[in-house]
């Protein structure tokens, strides 16, 4: 009989409120019973529940909590999930299953999934990170897939690793708000190790919703990828790029519409149409029809932020990023 490794579950969050509540619940429920729960707040907080470590950590962003968590961690596999987010029963059941049987493997992620219980209003930005139009590809990372790939793109909601790979590493980059899950993903890949995103190593997660919420959550994803593109840049990674020459387009395009007028008008307004057409027809494709209005606009607008961002991020010092 195999020993099971033990997994410290590693919980960032600003306090321990509603949901990071329900995430202890489920976590504890979990049928792996070899693991232990560091919880890590801003400032000391009673958790009264078993296997349940509490652990200040004053104003800091996420990163430098999860780090912290790895430093403090006694297991021999780190499993990271966002405090506003919660497990299947058999989330670390089949992750540790990964991790014995393949060798070559250096982390594991896999679907956040929106919940069930979620508002119509964080509902429908789980439709948008759904939307194949809205996201591209990455929105594979939002709904549970029919087999297993590799990936270079960690969510750090829902992502495990096992210590003598993270002790090699240099941990998530606390400079970042965002991206800092993408950048340790990169060099993860770099020591010959295979990321594999599992539809069976699964977690629920509380959408932002439409419409300030998200889009701000967007703004810094955008922002941050922007920033890390300058030190990362690839061929390979152009499609990031994609928001940012759409928002160029769109405002470029304006003003060369309005002074020129003619042919490039025509050309101009059908490029807008034909976009307005692509991004319809992917949202069609939602569950609940109701949405339908708040998602196109949410698509649309989820592309400016997105590309705004971005352009900033390229002009952005990490020493001005800023803790939440």
């Amino acid at each position: 009989m195999i020993d099971l490794p033990l997994v410290s579950i590693i919980i960032a969050c600003r306090s321990v409120d509603q949901d990071t509540r329900k995430c202890i619940d489920e976590c504890r429920k979990l049928n792996y019973h070899e693991c232990e729960i560091l919880v890590l707040p801003d400032f000391v907080e009673e958790v009264n529940a078993d296997k349940v470590i509490v652990i200040a950590t004053g104003v800091v962003k996420p990163s430098a909590k999860r780090n912290l968590g790895m430093r403090k961690a006694k297991g021999s596999i780190f499993a990271f999930i966002d405090s506003d987010a919660y497990p299947e029963r058999e989330w670390l059941t089949n992750a540790v299953a990964y991790f014995l049987s393949n060798k070559g493997v250096g982390a594991i992620t896999g679907p956040n999934l929106t919940p069930a219980e979620d508002n119509f209003y964080q509902q429908a930005g789980g439709d948008v990170l759904e939307s194949f139009v809205g996201l591209g590809k990455l929105s594979r990372r939002y709904r549970k897939t029919k087999k297993d790939y590799e990936t270079q793109d960690i969510m750090s909601c829902n992502f495990l690793l096992p210590r003598e790979i993270a002790e090699n590493l240099n941990g998530f980059d606390e400079s970042l708000l965002t991206g800092e899950d993408y950048k340790l993903g990169l060099e993860i890949l770099s020591t010959g190790k295979k990321i594999i995103y599992s539809p069976s190593v699964c977690v629920y997660h509380h959408r932002r919703p439409l419409f300030l919420p998200h889009l701000k959550q967007m703004w810094n994803y955008g922002r941050d990828k922007g920033l890390l593109m300058r030190e990362f840049f690839s061929l390979s990674k152009l499609v990031y790029f994609l928001p940012s020459l759409f928002v160029i387009w769109v405002i470029g395009g304006m003003f060369v519409a309005l002074f020129n007028g003619g042919g490039f008008l025509k050309l101009y307004a059908l490029s807008l149409f034909g976009y307005l057409g692509i991004i319809l027809t992917g949202s069609l494709k939602i569950a609940n029809k109701k949405r339908l209005a708040c998602v196109l606009i949410g698509i649309c607008s989820t592309h400016i932020a997105y590309g705004i961002a971005f352009i900033k991020g390229i002009m952005t010092m990490k020493s001005m990023l800023k803790t939440p």
